[in-house]
């Protein structure tokens, strides 16, 4: 998830190929090695869209000044990038507003707490509003952001991250909403809809975002096809309960060197 610039650039030529719109990717190693990133992934692809998923990282004052984070947010705009993701603190709706000022294309939303701290959040010069049907009280919780969003100049988005089952419920959303179009997918190590590709362009491995589900979701050529089964269209493999225990403690640790 975090590495070296040319590592981020591998990813994204491996997704570019395999006709993904987007490839979203963390920032935090560092402003001057953000600065490279951005850089290095704007010379490398060509048509795939490029968004920061700066997941309020860029609150760590001791590197990530205001200033830093202001500069690093017009920085990756110059580098024409899609959107720059939680630039700042959830709650920090004023830090949005600063950094909007700048023209720089603006994401954020998964961390708002309620369906009115979306819409609130979708007041402060934002331009992708992402709801999440497992964060925001199902699909009538995000109905209130896509009915705010719908002829503002504001383009819901929903985030996704986790289990394919999570991708499912928040597809089903893009499919029923109106002017919404994009779906993020979270791409884990041994994706076994990907197949086989010169890079791994997983973050690090998941086996239960995959395993949660019997069969598979069908993605073709960086799009979703939704079936008009029952509920979500998909049966839940409960075998899971059995093959990944409940442990107590912290989902994921990061450690750094220094």
């Amino acid at each position: 998830m975090y590495m070296e610039p040319d590592g981020y650039a591998e990813q994204a030529a491996v997704l570019e190929e395999l006709g993904f719109f987007g490839y979203k990717y963390r920032p935090g190693i560092g402003p001057d090695g953000d600065r490279r990133t951005v850089e290095l992934l704007a010379r490398t692809v060509d048509d795939i869209e490029l968004m920061l998923d700066v997941h309020t990282w860029w609150k760590l004052r001791d590197s990530y000044g205001r200033d830093t984070v202001r500069s690093l947010v017009e920085h990756a705009a110059d580098q024409g990038v899609y959107w720059i993701e939680e630039p700042v603190a959830p709650d920090d709706h004023a830090g949005y507003v600063e950094l909007a000022d700048t023209g720089a294309p603006l994401a954020g939303g998964e961390s708002e707490t309620s369906p009115s701290g979306l819409v609130a959040l979708g007041r402060t010069g934002i331009d992708f509003l992402q709801g999440d049907v497992r964060h925001h009280r199902g699909f009538t919780g995000c109905q209130q952001a896509i009915e705010f969003c719908a002829g503002r100049e504001v383009e819901f988005v929903p985030h996704n991250f986790g289990t394919w089952l999570g991708l499912q419920a928040n597809a089903h959303l893009v499919a029923a909403a109106p002017e919404v179009r994009l779906l993020e997918y979270p791409v884990f190590e041994n994706d076994p809809v990907l197949g086989e590709t010169t890079t791994d362009p997983g973050m690090y491995p998941f086996e239960l975002a995959f395993d949660i589900i019997e069969g598979q979701p069908s993605v073709a050529d960086g799009r979703m096809t939704v079936t008009d089964a029952p509920g979500l269209g998909v049966n839940v493999d409960l075998d899971v309960l059995e093959s990944y225990p409940f442990i107590d403690g912290p989902w994921t640790e990061f450690q750094y060197e220094t």
